[in-house]
């Protein structure tokens, strides 16, 4: 059996943290925020023991998948910022063989 993912890669960072960790960054916990770049920064620097690895819901399954012994691929954008040169090493590394498109621009804009 064989899986073929498509979608965006993107990077997960994973942390455990105190239960007042958001209200100690002026968020309510269990709500949702939208922030831009220069929001998210200072949240990301101040977890603890932050794990990072490439992640999004296609890059995951795909990942799942040949863990469990079957053939899996990944296709999809990367972005050509910092994190996008991190998660390509990190996806071809994980056993997915796949097509990869580097997009040049800033993280969240359209490839043209």
């Amino acid at each position: 059996m064989r899986l073929a993912c498509v979608g965006n890669a993107l990077y997960d960072i994973i942390s455990f943290v105190e239960t007042d960790f958001a209200s100690s960054l002026g968020y309510h916990a269990g709500s949702t925020v939208h922030a831009g770049i220069e929001d998210v920064e200072p949240i990301i620097a101040a977890l603890p023991n932050a794990a990072r690895c490439a992640g999004g819901g296609a890059v995951n399954a795909a990942r799942v998948f040949a863990s469990l012994g079957f053939e899996s691929s990944f296709a999809g954008m990367i972005g050509g910022d910092e994190t996008g040169t991190c998660s390509g090493p990190t996806c071809r590394s994980r056993a997915l063989p796949g097509s990869f498109s580097n997009h040049r621009g800033r993280p969240g804009s359209s490839a043209r």
